[in-house]
């Protein structure tokens, strides 16, 4: 059973790995880009320092989430539906800070695959959708906050819902209830928050999945679980049931389209919604998480399930102090630090690279950010530092005011116009044209995975800007004389 079980799991993880990488495809917006010398320790090419300080991580299906500190939110990843909230369509292959409502700040985050939330600090849950379906008008393709709904403390998502833990201890749900992930609630569009029927007072905790249902934690550690129609329409959607022989659970977790739990001793067990059996996590140590097919123990070991041998390996090299995991594919460290490997057809390990897998965990970048006039401006291609230069997006100088126009005939020639001022540029040369004159640069026009890249400084003193380095926060600060 034990092996069933498992086999089951990875084949619906390998379904849809299957299918990410054939019906997926990675949009690559081309852009050209613009740049600022200063000074810096190497001659290597930096895309960005280590993304830092974060608490909590989460992945929907190929877009990932994690949130820092600051209570501010980072994306990267499959956007090809608008998952991001970005307003495009674009994947997104280094994090950007997602823009949010009100300058909020947020203390979790959940992704499913055609919806996410976050919850505010102050009780309140911002949400938006992806429009790979016909959204009905109240979803929002952009982050936007729940109306007339407060004093939430948890949020968890389902394929295409989400479920809200309140301070009164009572589960909410909205979304789309086509498949029966919402007890209680009418099938089709949940359009305002519905209590989940048939759930225990004072619950503690919930989660789940992105095969549809949940679960919820009780304080007196025991578990309900429902579960909505399966996809082959073989197993109909459950009312909230509690899991029997199961008790003293500590933390609840999803895992692929089941329940997971870790009871106070750091045991680990594992719920089949379909054969209503449960199964022992055989692993060495008490377990800090689980998720998907991986467990991480307090000791800082981290196992995946063999699906082949029927037994749990230890995985090797991976980064120290493990926090939280999603699968093995993203784990966050004591640090704040996130590390990922795996499959990167859609930019999901975050490390600002087009390189299609990885084996061994790279460290999640925080890219450098370009302000303009103390606004930050969203890329699709992010910043570089190349013999200690930094190179800028055009779009950053487009900000100030300056028209872009294209060699028609010859792809590698942009000309850069403002007022009665014209800039000339050209790959592999290391001088520009302005005004028709031959004027030095700090450094030579490149290309890096399809972009023009230039340096700005003569830029900004041509057309009037000024430019400032920000090496902590990694931002490049310009300021406009444009009106």
């Amino acid at each position: 059973m034990f092996v069933k079980l498992f086999s089951k799991m990875e084949e619906g993880k390998n379904t849809f790995m299957k299918w990410n990488k054939v019906i997926l495809c990675m949009l690559v917006l081309i852009s050209c880009v613009v740049p600022v010398s200063f000074s810096f320790a190497s001659d290597n090419t930096h895309t960005g320092h280590k993304l830092s300080d974060i608490k909590q991580i989460a992945s929907g299906y190929a877009t990932m989430y994690a949130l820092n500190k600051q209570g501010e939110l980072w994306g990267w990843g499959y956007n090809s539906n608008g998952n991001l909230g970005l307003g495009d369509k674009v994947d997104r292959f280094a994090p950007v800070k997602l823009p949010t409502p009100s300058a909020l700040k947020f203390k979790q985050i959940a992704s499913g695959f055609g919806i996410t939330a976050a919850l505010t600090t102050d009780g309140q849950v911002v949400s938006w959708s992806n429009d790979v379906y016909d959204l009905p008008t109240y979803r929002s393709k952009t982050p936007a906050i729940v109306s007339g709904f407060s004093h939430i403390k948890q949020v968890a998502t389902g394929d295409n819902f989400v479920l809200a833990l309140d301070e009164q201890g009572k589960v909410w749900g909205w979304g789309s209830n086509n498949t029966g992930g919402i007890p209680g609630a009418a099938k089709g569009e949940v359009s305002q928050p519905v209590l989940i029927s048939g759930l225990p007072d004072h619950i503690k905790s919930i989660t789940s999945n992105y095969n549809g249902g949940g679960a919820a934690l009780t304080d007196q550690g025991k578990v309900w679980y429902w579960r909505s129609t399966s996809k082959d329409g073989k197993q109909p959607a459950t009312a909230p049931t509690e899991i029997p022989n199961i008790s003293q659970v500590q933390s609840l977790h999803s895992y692929y389209w089941n329940v997971a739990v870790i009871d106070k001793q750091g045991k680990g067990l594992i719920f089949d919604t379909d054969s209503k059996k449960l199964q022992s996590i055989t692993v060495s140590g008490s377990l800090k998480d689980i998720s998907d097919g991986s467990v991480v123990t307090n000791d800082g070991n981290m196992y995946t399930y063999d699906t082949d041998n029927a037994k749990w390996i230890s995985v090797k090299n991976h980064p120290s102090g493990i926090e939280q995991i999603q699968g093995d594919f993203l784990i966050l460290t004591s640090l704040g630090e996130v590390w990922s490997k795996g499959v990167n057809v859609n930019g999901q390990l975050g490390i600002d690279s087009y390189v299609r897998h990885i084996e061994t965990y790279q460290s999640v970048v925080q890219p450098i950010q370009v302000t303009v006039n103390g606004q930050i401006i969203q890329l699709v291609n992010s910043p570089k530092i190349i013999n200690n230069i930094v190179y800028l997006p055009i779009r950053g100088v487009e900000k100030l005011g300056v028209k872009v126009q294209w060699n028609s005939a010859q792809k590698d020639t942009v000309i850069l116009t403002k007022d009665q001022q014209a800039i000339q540029l050209k790959v592999g040369q290391k001088q520009a044209q302005v005004n028709g004159k031959t004027v030095k640069l700090d450094g030579s026009v490149q290309t890096f995975n399809g972009s023009i890249l230039v340096p700005i400084r003569f830029v900004s003193q041509t057309f009037g800007s000024k430019v400032s380095w920000n090496p902590k926060e990694y931002i490049v600060a310009i300021t406009s004389t444009a009106s």
